[in-house]
């Protein structure tokens, strides 16, 4: 185009061969000092490979999800730290969230009687907090860290930007949510028949 005795092809070869030769150097010299010194990373490269793998076995409410979805369920919520002994839900708190625990132990207790009443001891996989995401309901138990944790929390909305980009993993997230529900109604249950 540049040996061409038409000008403005000429002008035009020219200013693509400058383009063309800008994007190489870019290409070869600049992108690569820019990848080494600025770490993209995502929450899903967070988690890491065996924690990834531990939480899809041992989390009803990753049941049926394949990796694919659950990385994306995953890179649409957020995660959150706890310190040990750090309180994560106060009872009685109005709350949207519910949290899946990644890594760490947590603890679940009441106060009965001025007395703290432990409920349950949470792991990698456990879910809490879904209560207060599915009804309006007020907070039932206190939430600690007994250990350094990390929890990916869904609120009601990132659901709903869920439900409208992916409707079947929404449902099925649904649907092991109404597993774990109904799993602790049944625990509810059982408490108060041993207690008659």
């Amino acid at each position: 185009m540049v040996f061409s005795k038409f000008v403005p092809i000429v002008q035009f070869g020219a200013l693509s061969a400058f383009v063309m030769v800008i994007a190489a150097v870019t290409e070869l010299f600049i992108t690569p000092m820019t990848l080494s010194s600025v770490r993209l990373i995502t929450l899903w490269d967070v988690i890491g490979l065996e924690l990834r793998d531990r939480l899809i076995k041992q989390s009803v409410l990753l049941e049926g999800l394949s990796k694919f979805q659950i990385r994306r369920l995953i890179l649409m919520s957020h995660m959150q730290d706890a310190k040990v002994g750090e309180q994560i839900i106060r009872e009685g708190d109005a709350g949207d969230k519910m949290y899946l625990v990644i890594d760490g132990e947590i603890s679940v207790s009441r106060a009965v009687n001025g007395e703290r009443k432990a409920i349950a001891v949470l792991e990698p996989g456990d879910v809490f907090g879904e209560i207060a995401l599915v009804s309006s309901q007020p907070r039932t138990a206190d939430v600690f860290a007994v250990t350094n944790a990390r929890l990916l929390s869904l609120d009601w909305k990132t659901l709903q930007r869920l439900r409208r980009l992916s409707p079947f993993i929404t449902s099925k997230l649904f649907l092991n949510l109404s597993k774990i529900l109904g799993n602790r109604l049944i625990e509810t249950t059982d408490k108060m028949v041993c207690r008659l």
